[in-house]
């Protein structure tokens, strides 16, 4: 049996396409998200952490999808809070020393409201705020 010599010209032309191609593959494994978005121009999104103060209750607050929003408020654990579900998804039903977290699941508009726990037949204090989710 004898073997057939290739000829020099697609040995060459081979060599080239296989050093391109694991080039391109082992630079694209070798290079994180952010380097890959800059050199290729494509934007990679983020999710942003949302605080929300008292001050700002009674106004609209933006977020995207995928964002954690945490609702800041002294005392928590003395208020009820209510929301839509979605946009908003409540990470921890217990809420920390600062307040409630959520993450926004879907897009949409929804109102965020606290109302302090009391003991009587007075109407409780309210606050809302709007939370809009693209």
């Amino acid at each position: 049996m004898r073997l057939r010599s290739i000829p020099t010209p697609l040995i060459r032309v081979a060599t080239c396409l296989l050093l391109m191609c694991g080039g391109a593959v082992s630079y694209g494994c070798a290079t994180n998200a952010k380097a890959l978005s800059e050199a290729s121009g494509v934007v990679v999104p983020r999710n942003s952490e949302i605080a929300i103060t008292r001050e700002q209750f009674g106004t609209a607050v933006s977020a995207k999808v995928g964002d954690t929003i945490t609702i800041q408020w002294p005392n928590p654990q003395n208020w009820h809070i209510d929301f839509g579900s979605p946009p908003l998804q409540l990470i921890d039903p217990t809420p920390g020393q600062q307040g409630w977290r959520f993450r926004a699941i879907a897009s949409g508009d929804t109102d965020v409201t606290l109302t302090l726990i009391t003991i009587g037949d007075a109407p409780p204090p309210r606050q809302s705020v709007t939370i809009h989710v693209s």
